[in-house]
């Protein structure tokens, strides 16, 4: 690439940034509108865990997780389940009210966390352009625009990976 690209990409990095970043939201918000409800058990286990806590019930849910506890009693402990997204959606449903659109909106929240992540570590390992070109890649990728939309613990896994980087 010629150095004047070069240079002028460099100096407009962060309206660039701004922009794929708007761009990754832009292209996530259809996506959330048009899947309305849980995506499985596991997303469906983490809104009923925080609607429990909310209430005061704690960590139980009525999703069949654990084959060797064959208890449907109406609250039960959730042994398969990663606390966090949970709590996550918990102390959003205190300020919002229980919602999947809410729990959406978190999720795209932090996926586009992931993607300001992902973009300071590939900057500052591999430089400036394939920094934005990878929160290009990511924006528009289908498994990743997917999860950053679904309240599911595996986004934060991603998350996390970004920041141990």
């Amino acid at each position: 690439m010629p150095e004047k690209y070069s240079d002028l990409i460099r100096r407009r990095e962060p309206v660039i940034l701004l922009v794929l970043l708007l761009f990754a939201v832009a292209v996530r918000l259809p996506v959330l509108a048009r899947n309305p409800i849980p995506a499985g058990d596991g997303v469906a286990s983490n809104l009923e865990v925080a609607e429990n806590i909310r209430a005061g019930f704690g960590f139980s849910t009525m999703r069949k997780w654990m084959l060797c506890n064959d208890s449907m009693d109406a609250l039960r402990p959730e042994g398969n389940r990663q606390p966090v997204m949970a709590l996550l959606i918990a102390a959003l449903f205190m300020m919002t009210g229980p919602g999947f659109t809410a729990a959406q909106l978190l999720s795209l929240f932090i996926g586009i966390l992931c993607l300001f992540a992902c973009w300071l570590w590939v900057r500052n390992c591999f430089g400036v352009i394939p920094g934005l070109f990878s929160v290009l890649v990511l924006s528009i990728n289908p498994l990743f625009v997917w999860y950053s939309v679904q309240p599911d613990s595996l986004l934060l896994f991603t998350a996390l990976f970004f920041v141990i980087l």
